[in-house]
């Protein structure tokens, strides 16, 4: 598949037709934070062999467009957590999607696209265990939400609260302790009190 309709089919397929204010459908951002086997057999389906190439930078030159961004970070940072659930593996390009993340931020994309296309170029930093990168998430979901409106504000209201979550944990821990389980690492007492009195598995 060539790469620009390679690209669109992967914004068409994650985002579908989107609204007068950015927004997708409420059964696309369903798919996107709830568990379902079938929405994930489907990336298996339709681009499961992306995984292999995209670490070694099949699809970099995507970047070089806005929307082709977007898509790569779909690829390096949504679609390994859809693919790989449970697994080392699913954080596997994680780093490579910050760099993707940032240069994004630094051409301004995030207050140019959809606001949905911007929720995922936010991403990564979302995903980070480096806190000056969640530091900076929550800096730009806050950006996003006082420029928004409507439904839009609402999911970015929703945004801030998670990325400052997330930005705590790696503030208090250093990283995200749930993770030590599938990386190999070993959990610090309290990293072992902080999930076994349930904290957040993000």
């Amino acid at each position: 598949m060539m790469s620009q309709v390679l690209v669109s089919s992967i914004l068409d397929f994650w985002f579908g037709p989107l609204d007068a204010e950015g927004m997708a459908s409420e059964k696309k951002m369903k798919n996107w934070f709830a568990k379902d086997d079938d929405f994930d057999k489907s990336i298996k389906s339709l681009y499961g062999n992306l995984m292999e190439l995209a670490p070694m930078g099949a699809y970099d030159l995507w970047g070089k467009t806005p929307e082709g961004r977007v898509a790569l970070l779909i690829v390096l940072d949504q679609f390994p957590r859809n693919l790989f659930r449970g697994k080392a593996r699913s954080f596997y390009t994680d780093e490579k999607a910050q760099v993707v993340c940032t240069s994004a931020l630094a051409a301004g994309e995030h207050l140019t696209l959809p606001i949905s296309y911007a929720y995922f170029i936010l991403m990564p930093l979302m995903h980070s265990e480096t806190l000056a990168l969640q530091d900076l998430g929550v800096k730009h979901f806050k950006e996003l939400r006082d420029r928004s409106e409507g439904k839009a504000k609402k999911m970015m209201e929703g945004a801030v609260d998670y990325a400052i979550k997330h930005r705590d944990i790696v503030a208090e821990f250093g990283r995200f302790p749930h993770r030590n389980e599938f990386l190999g690492r070993e959990s610090t007492p309290a990293e072992i009190k902080f999930l076994a009195e349930g904290g957040a598995r993000f």
